[in-house]
């Protein structure tokens, strides 16, 4: 069952959850961005959800998001700089003053500093007499064979050694220089300076289309203990990505016409307000009458092709410049659907 709080009442459960994690706050996952509640019950928007663990990406498999949707309390863990994020997103429903529910989460925080890196205390073990340099012509051949990149940099900053799968990633030969290159102007700022294991996701241009990469990066250790540089787990997960884009996509928009449904409505019509606070907007709502009798004269095809004739006019007419065929304009129609013949 989803917890139901008044707005007076939200800022005082995340005060009482505050004393048993290091973080908690209010986060609407559709929107990516945390937020408060003002004293007259205004909701302004802070930085980013994966602000709090210094990331640059949404998530890729946003945990929030899921428990939103699926009216479950849902768990995972997050790594950054050394550190480890157990992070546990709550779905709950805001009830506002004119009767109307927000469905957010609250996002619990527990933060374990250092304890990001593998420290087990096993150790890799030969077997006797066995062959070391069979043995090390093995592990590289192992290596080359992963559906993931490894890449491995010493303490200068250089290139010392890339599998099959890193070369085929970044679509370069087998030449280390070249993939070094490239990975110098494309990683994060301090991404080969930073010693701490971290894990984050970066977007390349690859073959003019944009690809999605999730990055592992930890410390390179000799056999006696030594910081030697640092090696990177390198998968592509691009198609990952647009799923969830598509997923995000059928939250906000209606699946018949393509435009915005109401909630997705919402959300666009509060974003171009506040980005444009000085410009009047006139709202136009089209309804159109005895709709279901339409319906039962036609049959739901007709009805479902006449809404998917609105919607390609209000398209061409109002979606000027939009990546998605709908944006506000000044003075302009800001509009959602919904089946039953409302625009």
């Amino acid at each position: 069952m989803i917890l139901q709080f008044k707005e007076n009442e939200v800022e005082k459960e995340v005060a009482r959850l505050t004393k048993a994690y290091d973080i908690v706050r209010l986060v609407d996952p559709e929107e990516c961005h945390a937020f408060t509640i003002g004293e007259d019950n205004s909701y302004v928007y802070g930085p980013s959800c994966y602000s709090v663990w210094r990331s640059t990406n949404r998530c890729r498999n946003c945990t929030s998001l899921r428990a939103l949707k699926t009216g479950m309390e849902l768990r995972k863990t997050e790594v950054k700089d050394g550190d480890l994020y157990f992070i546990t997103s709550r779905p709950i429903e805001i009830l506002r003053a004119d009767d109307t529910t927000f469905s957010c989460v609250i996002e619990m925080i527990h933060i374990e500093r250092g304890k990001g890196m593998k420290r087990d205390g096993h150790h890799a073990v030969l077997q006797d007499g066995f062959d070391k340099r069979a043995f090390a012509e093995t592990l590289r051949m192992a290596m080359q064979n992963l559906p993931t990149g490894i890449i491995w940099f010493d303490t200068e900053q250089h290139c010392i050694y890339a599998n099959s799968e890193a070369f085929r990633l970044f679509e370069v030969p087998d030449d280390l220089q070249e993939l070094e290159a490239i990975l110098t102007n494309w990683f994060q700022e301090d991404a080969l300076r930073s010693p701490e294991a971290a894990v984050w996701l970066q977007q390349y241009e690859r073959a003019g289309a944009p690809a999605s990469f999730q990055i592992c990066r930890y410390p390179l250790n000799d056999g006696a203990g030594a910081e030697v540089g640092m090696y990177f787990l390198i998968s592509d997960c691009t198609q990952d990505q647009k799923n969830m884009d598509l997923e995000h996509f059928g939250t906000m928009h209606d699946n018949l016409t393509g435009i915005y449904n109401k909630y997705g409505f919402y959300r666009q019509a509060r974003r171009v307000m506040e980005e444009n606070p000085g410009i009047p907007y006139l709202m136009v709502c089209l309804n159109f009458g005895d709709f279901k009798l339409l319906n039962g004269l036609y049959g739901m095809t007709k009805g479902n092709e006449l809404l998917m004739r609105v919607g390609s006019m209000l398209r061409r007419h109002y979606g000027t410049g939009c990546t998605d065929g709908l944006r506000a304009h000044p003075r302009g129609p800001l509009r959602d659907a919904d089946s039953r013949g409302h625009l």
